[in-house]
């Protein structure tokens, strides 16, 4: 795997599933700690996160618990709408497996969220900086009903969607798992980065599980999937490591692949297998 490529594997996968606890942190801490004006607000959010923001509302429903109404990000040179949730709801819990004292978990939900692939270069340099351990809150939880994918008019849905991000002293990680239409198992994403070594190196595990997902969508994160075609699925699961020494397996299924266009891109290959 090319180096350009890896990185864009690991630094993309999913990284969608970051944008909005990177987003919801960083607003969390901006109103619990001065809880002032609603463009006050907006200003610092825009200039942490480079996006321009819209807030339609803000408040404390029960102590301890902040609502975003209406949150939408967009693109300040385009003006597209990179991310959009209606309503945002946000609070602390005590880590699972240790005492409030001991620090706490931001977790964040929400009945639906949508993202658009206009924004997924925004979502890689979030998620790059949670895990380089640059964010203020070092553990963060989502819940997601549904996550929408905008991209060129074509809209797919997640369902159940997972993911946390947690600062360790070996390193950091991006775990999240979804389900994808029908599936009867959730699929299930890690991103880890390793710090203790001489160069930072990441790895990615995907694992669809019983899910064929749209080959179309991994090559957001991953651009050799895209000359299978439009309606390429793949099932089966994904390994990939940087580093000193990069490496990558993938094993599993792929369906309704474009031969043709495949054929036509790599006409120095020689193709072996079945088809249907």
């Amino acid at each position: 795997m090319y180096e350009r490529t890896r990185r864009r594997w690991l630094m993309r996968a999913f990284a969608a599933l970051c944008l909005a606890p990177t987003v919801a942190v960083v607003g969390f801490c901006v109103v619990k700690n001065r809880p002032g004006l609603r463009t006050e607000q907006v200003r610092r959010l825009e200039a942490v996160l480079g996006l321009c923001v819209e807030l339609d509302d803000f408040r404390e429903p029960v102590p301890g618990k902040l609502r975003f109404d209406g949150l939408t990000l967009k693109d300040p040179e385009t003006g597209a709408v990179v991310f959009r949730a209606a309503r945002l709801d946000v609070r602390w819990q005590p880590p699972d497996d240790a005492p409030a004292a001991a620090g706490s978990v931001l977790v964040l939900s929400a009945e639906s969220a949508e993202l658009s692939a206009a924004g997924l270069d925004a979502a890689v340099s979030l998620a790059d900086r949670a895990l380089r351990g640059r964010l203020s809150q070092p553990s963060v939880r989502i819940v997601l009903g549904r996550l929408h994918f905008e991209d060129n008019g074509r809209t797919d849905s997640f369902s159940d969607v997972q993911a946390s991000i947690d600062q360790q002293a070996a390193g950091s990680a991006l775990r999240a798992c979804f389900r994808w239409e029908q599936s009867a198992e959730p699929a299930r994403v890690q991103v880890v980065r390793q710090r203790h070594s001489s160069a930072a190196a990441y790895q990615v595990e995907l694992d669809t599980r019983d899910a064929a997902l749209p080959c179309r969508l991994l090559a957001h994160a991953w651009p050799a999937f895209a000359p299978c075609g439009d309606d390429a699925t793949f099932r089966g699961c994904v390994w990939a490591a940087g580093g000193e020494t990069p490496a990558a397996d993938l094993a599993g299924e792929l369906a309704a692949v474009d031969l043709g266009r495949l054929a036509s891109l790599y006409s120095g290959y020689r193709f072996s297998g079945r088809a249907p």
